[in-house]
């Protein structure tokens, strides 16, 4: 996104200043697995490939393949993206007026940061194959071959393991898909205890998705209310509150946050932006604090 347009979004202005003075000029993005197995929704790479002003490069060359056979079996949803990388892959936008680009490519391990003079020069990354029957559940493993890629900075983006709690006794843990065993957000075998999120499902999906599950775990709670499987406690909230002060801890309730958000609205207002964020902890609670509502 060019930074122009960046600037009215609630970007942090000192991550604004660094994207504008940025001299980076192509970003490999790089995936352990092949192009049936991404997590991301066919609205975000669209959107990626129609950033102004940069080039797109879908690198399918060892996955085509792969893709022409499963193709017929793929649901409607994977099935759609799937056509925009091929569509992608055999027509690259192509851009006149920048020197930026980015590439998707995958089957890729990264093995060792290769430098020189104490700076990232390239990554080394290893082949992969995948091996299993089920295309979600299929497994990237490395091959003897290597590649390098150049590239002077390197971020990394390899996924989350949720932790037990306590040794796993305290509440029950798959200590192979990392996830709490449960029924629609109801810890099994554990009355009144519930997840959400990563510890429920695993670690995938978007936004979207991680709200709907959130969702549905809510609606296990209102409906075990209602039916009486739990009674909750009026008190709950303030025994907490009563507890985390005696410890000296601060808690900024919801009528407190809203004096955050209203400053940080304030503040973006001034500059054309929908909020300007504040990004230290001492401010947001002295904010809190000082003007009650």
């Amino acid at each position: 996104m060019p930074v122009d347009e960046l600037a009215k979004t609630d970007i942090c202005q000192h991550a604004l200043d660094v994207v504008a003075a940025s001299k980076v000029q192509h970003v490999h993005i790089v995936g352990r697995r092949g192009p049936l197995q991404t997590a991301f929704t066919i609205k975000e790479f669209r959107e990626m490939t129609k950033l102004p002003n940069v080039e797109s490069h879908i690198c399918l060359e060892d996955s085509k393949t792969s893709i022409m056979e499963e193709y017929e079996r793929l649901a409607r949803p994977r099935r759609r993206i799937t056509d925009l990388m091929l569509k992608m892959a055999d027509n690259p936008t192509v851009s006149k007026s920048s020197n930026k680009s980015w590439s998707l490519e995958f089957l890729l391990t990264p093995l060792e940061v290769l430098t020189e003079n104490g700076h990232a020069s390239a990554v080394r990354f290893a082949k992969n194959k995948l091996e299993g029957k089920e295309i979600d559940s299929q497994k990237a493993v490395v091959t003897d071959e290597v590649v390098d890629l150049q590239s002077n900075l390197v971020i990394r983006s390899i996924g989350y393991q949720t932790l037990p709690i306590g040794d796993g006794n305290v509440i029950p843990f798959n200590d192979k898909t990392y996830t709490i065993p449960n029924h629609y957000g109801r810890v099994l075998n554990h009355k009144g205890v519930y997840c959400s999120g990563w510890a429920k499902r695993g670690p995938v999906g978007v936004i979207a998705g991680t709200m709907t599950d959130a969702f549905e775990t809510a609606d296990s709670v209102i409906e075990d209310i209602e039916s009486g499987v739990i009674k909750p406690s009026t008190s709950c909230i303030k025994d907490i509150t009563e507890s985390l002060l005696h410890e000296g801890i601060s808690v900024v309730d919801f009528n407190e946050w809203e004096n955050i958000n209203e400053e940080e609205m304030r503040r973006g207002d001034k500059v054309g932006k929908p909020r300007e964020k504040i990004i230290n902890v001492h401010e947001m609670i002295r904010i809190a604090k000082s003007l009650d509502s």
